[in-house]
């Protein structure tokens, strides 16, 4: 605190002896030229700021979130140009969810504001909210970890546009020059691909890879045995993993598969499966278990709900930027019951 009150005194008066020295014919450039002084000196100051505090947790990360780390994602000539499989990507990773959103690769790891935007550049550099971060790596593979409560809005740079939804983790391919662009998916996220029909863009989960060039669309999976793709435009093909199975799909169709179970449907409304990106919920009729586990899942939570309310449908949309006590009240008043709180779980009652 003391550093930062010298720091604005020292501004101040170096400002104020900036205007005595202004003659009052040139005062309006004299002007422009301290407040763009300013507005540099603030800059610097800021990205300073967010550099020390993204490298602030370099040294716990590292020891706490991220584990074997330089075994997945360390260059392998041998992986080709097809990548490394699903399996090895993740089977050569451990992770720990943090209340932040990490970014990593074997050269560097650090923490991010929330709900950060994290744009790629063709060098390898990465620009956090605007800010431009140096990052000098041989790294072929990054991966952003997004923790309860917190969305992600990643910039690819080829110029692919991602948005990773709360407890779900993204890695991808910096290389530009590679021929395919493939990225690995656990949880949800949101895909707006930049059409190259000389780059296929392939997003690899536990149960499917989607194949695409260019298009819109929502991938959710993870350990559960339910998985979906949701098509808002364009087309991609679902090679189910495990089995020759492929599916062309059409906008506006959800591709579910819930074990063996492969199942094609219209979705009548797109927002319910997209507002998340705005970090809403929107439910129609719904199986109050269903919104429940939904909820669970964003804040990493524990609810209890009896089975004999599980069916209760409720219709509604939910602010997921309230505090889960306030979400999990709404909740319980559409569904006529009451929440009550007992350490860490809640339980929804009569």
């Amino acid at each position: 605190m003391i550093d930062k009150t010298r720091k604005i005194a020292k501004l101040i008066s170096v400002i104020a002896l900036r205007e005595q020295e202004c003659n009052s014919d040139v005062s309006k450039n004299c002007k422009e030229e301290v407040l763009t002084k300013i507005y540099n000196n603030v800059k610097k100051e800021r990205l300073r700021s967010l550099k020390r505090n993204l490298y602030v947790a370099v040294s716990s990360v590292a020891a706490v979130v991220v584990l074997g780390v330089v075994s997945m994602l360390s260059y392998n000539k041998s992986d080709g140009e097809a990548g490394m499989s699903y399996e090895n990507i993740i089977a050569a990773t451990v992770v720990s969810y943090t209340d932040k959103i990490i970014i990593f690769n074997d050269d560097f790891n650090m923490e991010l504001p929330a709900n950060a935007t994290i744009e790629n550049s063709i060098n390898g550099d990465i620009i956090v909210d605007g800010l431009k971060i140096n990052i000098k790596t041989a790294s072929k593979y990054r991966q952003i970890v997004v923790p309860e409560g917190e969305i992600a809005k990643v910039i690819l740079s080829d110029g692919s546009k991602v948005t990773v939804n709360s407890n779900s983790r993204l890695i991808y391919n910096t290389e530009i020059d590679s021929l395919k662009r493939d990225v690995y998916v656990i949880g949800e996220a949101l895909f707006d691909i930049y059409k190259n029909v000389n780059r296929p863009f392939a997003v690899k989960t536990k149960h499917f890879d989607v194949n695409v060039t260019g298009t819109k669309f929502i991938v959710k999976s993870d350990s559960c045995q339910t998985s979906s793709v949701a098509l808002i435009s364009g087309s991609v093909n679902v090679n189910i993993e495990g089995s020759e199975k492929h599916v062309t799909m059409s906008p506006n169709n959800i591709l579910v598969l819930d074990g063996n179970q492969l199942k094609v449907e219209v979705i009548d409304n797109m927002s319910y499966y997209t507002s998340w990106v705005d970090r809403l919920i929107e439910f129609k009729m719904d199986d109050l278990g269903h919104v429940v586990n939904y909820i669970s899942n964003f804040y990493n939570i524990d609810v209890v709900v009896p089975d004999k309310y599980k069916s209760i449908k409720i219709t509604g949309k939910l602010d997921l930027k309230e505090d889960v006590n306030k979400v999990l009240k709404v909740v319980s008043i559409l569904a006529g019951l009451e929440v009550e709180q007992n350490n860490n779980i809640y339980t929804l009652k009569q």
